[in-house]
């Protein structure tokens, strides 16, 4: 649930041995680049730095995916075994279950011993793959390399790239070595960027050492340790444009103590500019006596304008926010990080709205200067909905909602767009192109904006379609995949849970529905329902026609208790969107179980329910957790009269912030209150999202438990006087 909306923008080894396998390693390493060959004559453009925003299909999906690849990281499966050089010989019996035993335990040597007295290749494969991942320093890069050679589609290439970098580090290879692995291809890692300098440095080739350092000291986030390595050991390599490029993409990314790290490097001006915008950052008292005391000759910075902005929008002086804004030059040479420009230029909008000003605030959002697509079609639909909903030009908005569906390439995006596109042509009266546009975002009908369009159209389901049903080619093809071997054989010996790698990698190759379908099945076979969902969500967002395995109804056991006067689809619809039916998953905060209950929150409403509480059944009880969850529902509907989307922002962001919103924006039980313009003014990115979400999960869950049809106009009508 929903702790708070930020206000910026986020972002051992015990083996050491010499590499026999140089040769097979320069091959990998240049064919793994997971970036264009490294341009050693060129200059390339620092990436921008911060957090990049996700789409809302990434937001739903990302912080699960975290937990999942943290319980997997270190462990998972590969088969196909094969001799790596220089392996060590040792051999000690035991089996597969034993040798991921010890590298659970960070026995990575002992591991590597069982692995040779191994019978199967597949384990063999699968202990040399856990190994590769724990990355704690048993594997030589030339293993790493062979083992990337014989299974390219296993994942990661990425991560297989900088585990042979940090291997190299440890086994000192000659300058010659180094140069030939690394072949003119960029370095994964700061360390492997410090290696290949080095080894350019010694050959002689002081040029193309130069810029792989001021290429990586310029765009990568770095360590404190390795910031001052680098300093260390490179510092005559680095110009004071560098250092200033650094100190802008760290203060962009809100790492104000790493910039300041750099003062030593900088003239007495820009120490001062920097510890002024470090204050900034930190939200400190003096920010604003720091920031007045930056000479003149700094102040034309475009950094010190982004941080003046943010002052003067933590005050609550939105007007001078914006004419900051409107003031900075919209090129990338000027403002380093669009993002992290986007994002205020946002919020700041958001804040003209509310103060009846929607003019600056199109201005604003019209005049981005977004870095990243999905940042683009953020601007793009706010400056589409400013102009339709709050200027009464739909020729405007139409040009920014056709600019939306451009760029849109997930269903949630392209439903968005055309329907938003559709509400613009229907305004300037062209009915006919707004049907053809409703009838885009209707194919996505698994979607808030997709089934919105449906119901314009007059079509009575959300049209999900049933399960591809597999082939007998899909058959023999799933059955032969390595990967798909590998997850049964960790299932087998109780390791499921470090699959979640295999399964996500597998969603994302597989050529065929069908294959999908295996696939998901594998997953609810096992017990790992959300996983399935994973599958299903991220082989959909490819474009494959499987939304009906992305609602899974086997997620709540039939056990759960819901209330006789709330529907059980809106259970599954909390369900699916908080945990993605994941019976053990704990937040961050500390929300518990398929509907991420709160300990404190399930304590009162078990009482009130008459129920006993134990905290360790929210996350071993899925059962006792959906019934807790779905009382808890029940008194959010009834608080709220029966309105779902207040509902569902409640659950997520808090009563009392809806209290706050309905003030501002009106209550969406109001008749008069436009209840699509109502979730869409939601200030919080996240809850705006989880109302959609939840509302479209509601509609498809009514038809896949048979107990409703597409009503999501009548949902959001609910709680109204006569609705």
């Amino acid at each position: 649930m929903l702790r708070g909306e930020r206000n910026g923008r986020a972002s051992k080894a015990k083996v050491s041995r010499r590499s026999h396998g140089t040769r097979a390693i320069a091959l990998t390493l240049a064919l793994l680049e997971p970036v264009s060959a490294f341009a050693l004559s060129t200059t390339p453009q620092p990436k921008p730095a911060g957090e990049t925003p996700l789409t809302p299909e990434q937001f739903a999906r990302q912080s699960l995916i975290d937990q999942l690849n943290a319980q997997a990281l270190g462990y998972a499966s590969s088969p196909s075994g094969y001799v790596a050089p220089g392996a060590p010989t040792a051999v000690a019996p035991g089996d597969l279950t034993k040798a991921i035993a010890l590298i659970d335990d960070d026995q990575g040597s002992a591991a590597y011993a069982v692995r040779n007295g191994l019978s199967s290749a597949l384990d063999r494969k699968i202990v040399d793959w856990l190994l590769i991942r724990a990355g704690d320093g048993i594997m030589s890069s030339a293993m790493i390399t062979q083992f990337a050679q014989d299974a390219p589609n296993w994942p990661t290439m990425k991560l297989f790239r900088l585990r042979a970098e940090q291997a190299l580090q440890r086994e000192n290879p000659s300058p010659d070595e180094v140069i030939r692995i690394f072949n003119g291809t960029k370095p994964e890692s700061v360390d492997g960027a410090r290696l290949y300098a080095r080894a350019l440095a010694a050959k002689g080739m002081t040029a193309a050492a130069t810029q792989v350092i001021r290429e990586t000291f310029t765009t990568s986030p770095m360590t404190d340790l390795q910031q001052k390595q680098i300093i260390t050991e490179f510092g005559s390599f680095l110009r004071p444009a560098d250092v200033n490029r650094r100190v802008e993409m760290l203060l962009f990314a809100e790492k104000g103590k790493q910039a300041q790290m750099l003062d030593p490097l900088l003239t007495p001006a820009e120490r001062t500019y920097v510890d002024a915008r470090a204050a900034v950052v930190r939200e400190a008292p003096d920010a604003a006596r720091l920031m007045a005391a930056v000479p003149a000759s700094m102040r034309n910075r475009a950094g010190y304008k982004y941080s003046l902005v943010q002052l003067a929008r933590r005050d609550g002086r939105y007007e001078d926010a914006a004419q900051i804004l409107l003031s900075v030059p919209n090129t990338i040479e000027v403002q380093i990080d669009p993002g992290a420009w986007w994002d205020e230029r946002k919020m700041v909008s958001r804040k003209l709205l509310d103060m009846n000003d929607p003019r600056t605030a199109y201005k604003l959002v019209a005049n981005a200067l977004p870095g990243e697509p999905v940042e683009a079609m953020d601007a793009e639909f706010h400056a589409g909905w400013y102009a339709l909903r709050f200027l009464n030009d739909p020729n405007t908005a139409a040009q920014h909602f056709s600019r939306l569906v451009a760029y849109a390439k997930t269903p949630i995006s392209v439903a968005r767009g055309q329907y938003w596109w559709g509400r613009a042509e229907e305004a300037r009266g062209d009915r006919g192109g707004a049907a053809q546009h409703y009838k885009v975002a209707a194919a996505y009908g698994m979607t808030f904006y997709g089934q919105l369009a449906r119901e314009r159209l007059g079509l009575p389901s959300a049209g999900v379609g049933g399960i591809p049903q597999p082939t007998g080619a899909d058959k023999a093809a799933f059955q032969k995949n390595d990967m798909v071997r590998a997850i049964m054989r960790l299932a087998q010996v109780g390791a499921i849970d470090k699959t979640y790698p295999l399964f996500d990698q597998l969603a994302n190759t597989m050529t065929t529905p069908g294959q999908v379908t295996l696939l998901a099945n594998l997953a609810n076979q096992y017990g790992k329902y959300h996983f399935a969902l994973q599958v299903a969500k991220t082989a959909q967002n490819r474009g494959m026609p499987v939304a009906g395995l992305a609602f899974p109804v086997s997620g709540i056991p039939r056990a759960a208790q819901v209330p006789p006067t709330l529907e059980r689809p809106v259970v599954y619809g909390i369900a699916r969107q908080e945990s993605v039916f994941n019976p053990g998953a704990v937040s961050p905060a500390g929300a518990r179980g398929l509907l991420q209950l709160m300990p404190a929150t399930a304590q009162i409403t078990a009482r009130k329910a008459g129920l006993p509480f134990a905290v360790n059944r929210l996350t071993s009880d899925p059962a006792y957790n959906a019934t807790l969850g779905a009382y808890h529902l029940n008194e959010l509907v009834d608080q709220f009269n029966g309105s779902y989307i207040m509902t569902f922002a409640a659950y997520n962001a808090g009563p009392r912030r809806v209290s706050e919103w309905i003030a501002k924006y009106g209550d969406p039980r109001d008749p008069r209150v436009d209840a699509i313009d109502w979730v869409e003014r939601i200030p919080f990115t996240e809850t705006r999202n989880y109302v959609q979400r939840v509302m479209e999960n509601v509609q498809v869950y009514r038809e896949q438990l048979g107990t409703g049809r597409l009503t999501i106009q009548e949902d959001l009508k609910r709680g109204q006087t006569g609705g």
